[in-house]
């Protein structure tokens, strides 16, 4: 008799294989896929990424919510003038190329959600942030990650 069985309780082979399903359920749990992000989000990243491979400041201004912040580059960029005014500065090639292979990570804090991207490919790694406001998600802010 096995040393796993108990010899009064005939029906603990059945238990024990009932333990299979609730471990399944608990694995599946942990190891879930994250839910998909919003479609309005989806949307408001490809324009984004459309922009940046069209290398079109003004499409980009399309989906930015100013004033973009920004705790690098000369602080906030107020308006779509600015903003392709330091396009170069804040999308040089590596930057841009960087974006166009990431995809979008959901971010939580204490005031809600926000969705970033992390580029380190210049002096320090650069955090890009959406977030939403009303209905629709914007790209809202630039963040150098070591300040």
């Amino acid at each position: 008799m096995s040393a796993f069985r108990n010899p009064d309780n005939r029906d603990s082979a059945v238990h024990g294989a009932g333990l299979l399903p609730l471990l399944f359920c608990a694995c599946s749990l942990v190891f879930a896929a994250p839910p998909p992000l919003p479609a309005e989000l989806v949307s408001a990243w490809t324009r984004f990424q459309q922009a940046l491979r069209a290398d079109d400041p003004d499409a980009l201004s399309q989906v930015t919510r100013f004033p973009l912040r920004s705790n690098e580059f000369g602080g906030d960029v107020s308006t779509p003038s600015a903003l392709r005014e330091k396009y170069q500065t804040l999308f040089p090639q590596k930057t841009r190329q960087c974006l166009l292979a990431s995809s979008l990570k959901r971010r939580h804090y204490d005031k809600g959600t926000y969705y970033d991207v992390f580029c380190d490919v210049g002096p320090y790694p650069i955090r890009f942030i959406f977030e939403q406001a009303g209905s629709r998600y914007y790209f809202t802010s630039i963040d150098n990650v070591n300040e």
